[in-house]
């Protein structure tokens, strides 16, 4: 809450992430009122509880830190090797597969790369950025529904995209940011019906 002086008027800033990269909101807000955290939500029927997987993760031992995130230019060399595909594929396949999955890259090459891996197993997969010309409406209803199986992107569904259908969520773009982290999981919580878990 945060009160100015110039025009008294009252600001109320609302975020399910109050963590926000490198600088917190104490800059811009006097207090911050708590809300539930997640296992709180969880336990009242807002959010459903996650099956977590972890097949297999990079070796990020030599990619470098830019202004507290991962280099994405080197975290894209890691991370768009056909290995770590094929075991995302594979794991996809046993433990996510006839549920709509929203799947989040490092950059749209490595996107395109994994819907086009996706595709040649026979599952109906595509690759946004911020520079798809199509409907993006029409991408997120066929995802809902099921005519897509997964949609891979970048900076897309990652804050504010709201499809409670979509119940998996492949995390292939590691990142040190605990707010990203965050409002990509939140992507696949949100509660619909006969969707018992994320």
């Amino acid at each position: 809450l945060f009160r100015s002086v110039e025009q008294g008027t009252v600001v109320i800033g609302m975020t399910a992430t109050p963590c926000r990269g490198t600088e917190g909101l104490g800059s811009i807000y006097k207090w911050m009122v708590r809300c539930p955290d997640t296992p709180e939500l969880i336990d009242a029927g807002y959010l459903v509880k996650p099956r977590v997987f972890a097949p297999s993760a990079p070796d990020l031992k030599k990619v470098k830190t830019t202004a507290g995130e991962f280099n994405q230019k080197q975290l894209a060399q890691v991370c768009d090797q056909t290995k770590l595909t094929g075991d995302i594929l594979q794991h996809w396949i046993k433990n996510g597969r006839g549920k709509p999955t929203i799947a989040f890259g490092v950059d749209i090459n490595h996107c395109k790369h994994m819907a086009e891996i996706f595709a040649a197993a026979g599952v109906r997969a595509m690759a946004v950025d911020h520079t798809y010309r199509g409907d993006f409406d029409l991408v997120w209803r066929q995802l809902q529904n099921y005519e897509l199986e997964v949609v891979f992107n970048v900076g897309i569904a990652g804050y504010g995209w709201d499809a409670p259908k979509v119940e998996v969520m492949i995390e292939a773009r590691p990142t040190q940011s605990l707010g990203l982290w965050l409002q990509h999981c939140g992507r696949v919580l949100r509660t619909a019906a006969g969707k018992p878990h994320a």
